[in-house]
């Protein structure tokens, strides 16, 4: 079961830096959502500047965790995240939603992603849905909320990993990573 409530629960992440390739780019598309937003308030983004503004906040925490010097012992890293910046992941989730399928009140969140990333420079491939997708991903790790990721994450933080609770855990987490499509 996921539940972006708990978010402020330490996170499991896998360790492997490339199921978050995508994030850098996903939060540059909110940075520009929000410097949009914020340029013309009145707008049809869908939601509110500092939505945007705290979601990319989110992805900033996930590049610096998954980024981190110190190469993890275990497949697993750990992030606390603040459920507000969960829960505005999600509403910027559900405005890039709404601007894909061209809702009335996000037609303004669509030309500005259309205008981002039309020419491909920036971002070589990354559409509006292509962004969606990914934020989807990114989300399907962050909302995993099984007790074994809570088990894993307090084995990380005690020193324990290598008990068979722990293990176990591990493997359960990381059968969910995977049934998301993620690989860790």
């Amino acid at each position: 079961m996921t539940s972006s409530f708990h978010a402020d629960l330490p996170l499991a992440l896998p360790a492997d830096p490339a199921w978050a390739d995508t994030v850098p780019p996903l939060r540059e598309v909110l940075r520009s959502a929000a410097a949009a937003a914020y340029r013309r308030p009145r707008a049809a983004f869908a939601a509110p500047a500092l939505t945007f503004d705290t979601a990319a906040d989110a992805l900033d925490a996930v590049v610096e965790t998954v980024d981190a010097e110190d190469p993890p012992d275990t497949a697993v890293r750990l992030l606390v995240l603040p459920a507000f910046r969960i829960a505005a992941l999600h509403e910027a989730r559900d405005a890039l939603h709404r601007a894909v399928g061209r809702a009335d009140d996000a037609g303004d969140l669509l030309g500005n992603l259309e205008l981002l990333l039309d020419d491909g420079i920036l971002f070589p491939g990354l559409t509006p849905a292509r962004a969606l997708a990914d934020l989807d991903r990114v989300l399907a790790v962050l909302d995993l909320d099984l007790p074994a990721a809570r088990m894993l994450a307090t084995a990380h933080l005690t020193k324990q990993t290598d008990t068979p609770a722990a293990r176990t855990a591990l493997a359960q987490i990381t059968a969910a990573w995977h049934a998301a499509g993620i690989t860790g």
